[in-house]
């Protein structure tokens, strides 16, 4: 703009030369200033372009206004206008190179700023990982110490008491029959109490590792509560206290592991007796919608309200400092929590100080089925291996259904993960087969309810493609939080390249920088995008990752991958904000995209 006012103020000079002495003008000298101001605005060829009309439409003043033609003034302003163009074009260029050079020195110096901030960035990520990392060896030290520290103090007060009393009935031999009959029963006593502790440690930990055996049936919960009952009553009877129960006549079946649901009755029925110097303790149930809620309430001491989450932690004893308490392992809680997650469900303590408390949990209904379901028939006889399909696109979940069904599996459809639990505790399920989940709590109890079921659960990444059908879309998963081992060794089952080009898109700068140092440290070069519109002219990687996007996204930036040519055949590793546990994530080798659902079926036919 600032060019073309010059230009403007420049040829502007002619109409005024004309009315104001023509080529005697004294106005002909602006020109030079004006030449002056357009040396950094052109180059040495259009400040003489400029400069010849300038000179060709000043000759020609004096002919338009008629009578005498100075040709000597003329001559000699055209000639000193030509000059100070020859000039001014010079210095315009000394100034251009002159620009130009600093132009490359300011990109120089950007440049190197930037890759200095980038290894900045790149040394404060490997700080903050290696302080993570740290953090999270401690809090596991930490846990272990409390966990040995925990063993060690409940295992030394049985262990004192069996040395103590058998060293007397050793050392002494004037020792009367019922003396020695009274040490032998503390001896027996505290040699059940340290089999009941290693029985609990062994407990958490199978749990924990998975590796507990669950029966899951059909149980009918007001026989379980009655044989809980019956098993603590002379308990309850020895201390004055009565213990009733508040069973409905007719309770839906649940599907369960009958003996370990009785071991979270017993355990609260126990600690309730513990705590309860007199009054009554009530065992009950109600039938809610979905699920049956057990309770344990007592008249006891109560529990004060900062302790209620507190005393489901593992050797964790209410008062545990004061002289006088019921004597426990602290792990009966812990234990009664993670039973009772494992079937699906949840605990927890309502109390008042003084007045008792009341233990809550959940079990799922074992008969439950989503209205959308009921048109089938519940519990009916169905031929095949029966798969349940999750995912919330209707399209993708109807394609695929129709794809295994083609292939002899019966299959059910379900939206969300709420619904997939509902139906498969209602079906005997085979598999299920989910896309990528929303919510890591939501996929926790699939995973879960999976585990303790037996029921193998499928990871698959799937999209419509337009030429090909319904596809197999991703090559292999990256859980978070990020490991570099896992995404080190997801890679290398993918493709057996040490060294190559990766892509990463992710619009979170934390996590692209991340992912640039656990990638780029293992010898690949690294491309950062914030999304594949962004990857236009790049040249193709060698490999993708796709970071933490969001679902549609996701399903956007797959689809337009392998419909560009470029990219089609390019592994795709996807980032999930979940644990990949007790899963089978089904994931193409590195030039397999285009064969259909040939890799899922491969998945099913190994372990359904």
């Amino acid at each position: 703009m600032k060019r073309f006012y010059l230009f403007l103020a420049l040829f502007g000079l002619i109409p005024i030369i004309f009315f104001t002495g023509a080529a005697e003008s004294h106005f002909r000298y602006l020109y030079y200033p004006i030449l002056v101001l357009l040396i950094p605005l052109l180059n040495s060829n259009a400040i003489l372009q400029a400069a010849v009309a300038f000179s060709i439409l000043y000759s020609l003043v004096p002919f338009w206004l008629g009578g005498g033609y100075h040709v000597y003034l003329v001559a000699t302003n055209v000639f000193s206008f030509l000059l100070a163009a020859v000039v001014s074009g010079r210095l315009s260029d000394i100034v251009n190179k002159d620009r130009e050079s600093l132009r490359k020195t300011a990109d120089t110096y950007h440049a190197l700023t930037n890759s200095l901030n980038l290894k900045i960035m790149n040394l404060q990520s490997e700080v903050d990982s290696v302080s993570e990392r740290y953090s999270h060896i401690q809090e596991l030290d930490k846990n272990k110490t409390r966990f040995i520290s925990g063993v060690s103090h409940e295992i030394r007060s049985p262990l004192s008491s069996i040395r103590s009393f058998s060293e007397i009935l050793l050392n002494y031999e004037d020792i009367d029959a019922d003396t020695r009959k009274e040490f032998l029963e503390i001896i027996k006593q505290e040699s059940e109490r340290l089999t009941q502790l290693a029985n609990e440690i062994l407990d958490i930990v199978r749990i924990e590792s998975g590796k507990i055996e669950w029966h899951m049936d059909a149980i009918d919960i007001a026989e379980v509560a009655d044989t809980a009952i019956k098993t603590m009553l002379l308990l309850a009877e020895d201390k004055g206290i009565s213990l009733e129960q508040k069973i409905p006549g007719k309770l839906p079946p649940i599907k369960g592991d009958r003996n370990k649901i009785l071991q979270v009755l017993l355990n609260l029925v126990s600690n309730a007796i513990k705590f309860t110097s007199q009054g009554k303790i009530t065992v009950g149930a109600e039938d809610m919608p979905n699920e049956i809620r057990l309770y344990v309430s007592d008249t006891g001491e109560g529990v004060y309200p900062e302790e209620k989450e507190k005393i489901f932690d593992e050797f964790y004893r209410i008062g545990d400092d004061l002289t006088g308490r019921p004597k426990g392992s602290g792990l009966g809680l812990s234990i009664s929590k993670k039973i009772v997650e494992a079937h699906g469900g949840k605990i927890w303590a309502e109390s008042q100080l003084g007045k008792g408390s009341t233990f809550f949990f959940t079990l799922p209904k074992g008969a439950a089925v989503a209205d959308e379901y009921r048109g089938i028939g519940e519990f009916a006889e169905i031929a095949g291996r029966q798969v349940l399909v999750l995912d919330d696109s209707v399209p993708v979940r109807q394609i695929m259904r129709s794809a295994l069904e083609s292939l002899g599996y019966s299959t059910l459809g379900a939206g969300s993960i709420n619904t997939a639990l509902e139906v498969a505790k209602a079906r005997k399920l085979d598999a299920i087969i989910m896309g990528d989940p929303k919510s890591e709590d939501e996929f926790d109890k699939l995973r879960t309810f999976s585990r303790v079921q037996g029921i193998p659960l499928f990871l698959v990444s799937v999209i419509n493609d337009e030429k090909s059908g319904l596809q197999v879309a991703v090559n292999g998963y990256i859980s978070k939080p990020l490991d570099k081992n896992q995404i080190l060794s997801t890679i290398k089952e993918v493709s057996q390249k040490k060294t190559g080009r990766v892509l990463i898109i992710s619009d979170d700068p934390e996590e692209a920088r991340n992912f640039q140092l656990l990638v780029g440290a293992s010898g690949f070069e690294t491309v950062i995008v914030p999304d594949v519109k962004s990857i236009n002219g790049t040249k193709p990687p060698d490999m993708i990752i796709i970071g933490s996007l969001s679902r549609d996204q996701v399903y956007m930036t797959i689809s337009s991958l392998r419909a560009n040519q470029a990219t089609k055949k390019v592994p795709l590793l996807l980032t999930l904000n979940i644990l990949i546990r007790d899963i089978k994530c089904v994931g193409l080798n590195s030039s397999e995209y285009g064969k259909g659902l040939n890799k899922l079926i491969e998945s099913l036919k190994g372990m359904v």
